[in-house]
């Protein structure tokens, strides 16, 4: 009687074959593709948090230190 799949387990059941080898790969690449932009874009999200943060403490600061400079040219 004539195999009705090969020996390697056939298409999808179970074993090693070459399409389930390339499906493995595909996805293991696109995986490690995903993870690379998510840390791109935390990378350029951090950077432009610390801009914001940056600038508003410059706008803090210039705001306190004129008043208190009026302060002082009162006195």
């Amino acid at each position: 009687m004539v195999a009705k799949y090969d020996t390697f387990g056939g298409l999808f059941f179970g074993g090693f074959t070459v399409f389930g080898i390339l499906i493995s790969l595909v996805w293991t690449v696109i995986g490690i593709y995903l993870v690379v932009l998510v840390i791109k874009a935390l990378r350029r999200a951090i950077e432009a948090l610390d801009l914001y943060i940056y600038s508003k403490n410059r706008e803090i600061r210039k705001t306190y230190e004129s008043s208190d400079s009026d302060l002082n040219k009162r006195q």
